[in-house]
């Protein structure tokens, strides 16, 4: 789980350091990201920081390539709206 932390945290860096080297990259991104747009209640602790760190990155991304998101709001938005109607977040 750490791996994953991490992963998502370094990757919000780099695209906020490197832009036109993630670019090609985002789409393929995202799709790893959404998934990872939720917490679980059974597994908070161990989902949380994965979940924190995922809708950082993605902020990023939305701010530093608004025109290839588009196509994922509604599934982020969806993650999102559980996350914010959950109480165990």
């Amino acid at each position: 789980m750490q791996v994953r932390q991490y992963g998502c945290a370094l990757i919000g860096d780099v695209v906020k350091a490197a832009k036109e080297y993630m670019r090609p990259y985002i789409i393929q991104v995202i799709k790893l990201l959404v998934p990872n747009l939720r917490c679980d209640p059974k597994e908070r602790n161990l989902e949380f920081t994965i979940c924190n760190n995922c809708s950082w990155t993605m902020g990023e991304i939305v701010m530093t390539y608004p025109e290839l998101v588009p196509q994922y709001v509604e599934q982020c938005a969806a993650q999102l709206v559980k996350l914010l109607d959950t109480d165990s977040v």
